[in-house]
């Protein structure tokens, strides 16, 4: 959900103008969702 990434990016103390680790937080939630459903 957006939220969850918005919250991850949180965690991560991003900032604005690093709009590419956007994808890169994404692409880790999805990896482990993944995971966690496997």
């Amino acid at each position: 959900k957006t939220v969850d990434i918005l919250v991850e990016l949180g965690k991560r103390r991003m900032v604005g103008g690093q709009e590419d680790m956007i994808v890169d937080v994404a692409l880790d939630l999805l990896a482990a969702q993944k995971e966690q459903n496997a």
